[in-house]
């Protein structure tokens, strides 16, 4: 894979930050640590480096992508400092995104006032939303450290910051039949949240997908069903205007 500089590109970049070794929740470890005869740690991270890669397929479309799979140095004290500077919380599900970026920075410097509906739960740091929640939650990410953004930023040239917040894999079980045969479906799960440069969220949500329970080979689960989680995240995103400066 080539990845673009964030700084020389005509468009802007985008910074992928692969989940933490912990956000990976599985109920389906048992059949796959059979099947490819990889430990957890070893199966943790294909999946993040494939969902790395497939993000980046998507996303190069219309931005050049930055990855720290393809970065050299101080790669580990990086992630550190990221992980260190946000905190995750479960909050209630945004079921429809409709604001611009501008409107966004605009709603958070408080210039407009009455066009938009202010959400009382979940707290978002009393930031101006227009969404709709259901009672399905996902994990979102809120920055702690004020100055990681900028940090980053002087480092990357990066315009946006996509956190993969959490991955994880359900069973969907049907009924006694499906359970007892094996052919009850899963469910795979990417939570993600994307701030610009400015720490202003512009989308954030959960990407999923199902796949059938006799598939346990990663290989194959990340090649066909990966591409669909980093086509939902991206097709999500589009949906909101990409900042220009």
């Amino acid at each position: 894979m080539q990845f673009n500089g964030g700084a020389t590109s005509d468009k802007a970049a985008v910074l992928l930050i692969p989940f933490e070794p912990f956000m990976y929740i599985s109920e389906i470890d048992k059949q796959l640590e059979k099947d490819n005869k990889l430990s957890a740690a070893q199966m943790k991270n294909e999946f993040s480096k494939a969902l790395d890669f497939h993000l980046y397929q998507s996303f190069n479309k219309k931005y050049s992508v930055l990855s720290f799979y393809f970065m050299e140095d101080e790669i580990e004290q990086d992630l550190t400092h990221i992980y260190r500077s946000r905190k995750l919380n479960y909050e209630a599900l945004p079921l429809e995104e409709t604001n611009t970026v501008e409107q966004k920075a605009k709603a958070l410097k408080g210039k407009i006032k009455g066009s938009f509906k202010r959400e009382e739960t979940p707290d978002y740091g009393g930031q101006i939303v227009t969404k709709k929640v259901t009672e399905e939650r996902f994990m979102n990410a809120e920055i702690t450290n004020a100055n990681l953004l900028d940090s980053l930023y002087n480092k990357h040239k990066a315009k946006l910051y996509l956190f993969i917040n959490q991955l994880e894999f359900r069973n969907i079980y049907g009924d006694y039949t499906t359970m007892q045969s094996g052919e009850y479906k899963r469910e795979a799960k990417v939570h993600y949240t994307l701030f610009t440069k400015d720490g202003i969220t512009i989308a954030k949500g959960i990407s999923s997908t199902t796949f059938p329970s006799q598939e346990n080979q990663i290989d194959l689960i990340t090649n066909s069903y990966f591409p669909v989680l980093a086509e939902g995240i991206y097709n999500q995103i589009n949906t909101i205007n990409s900042p220009k400066n």
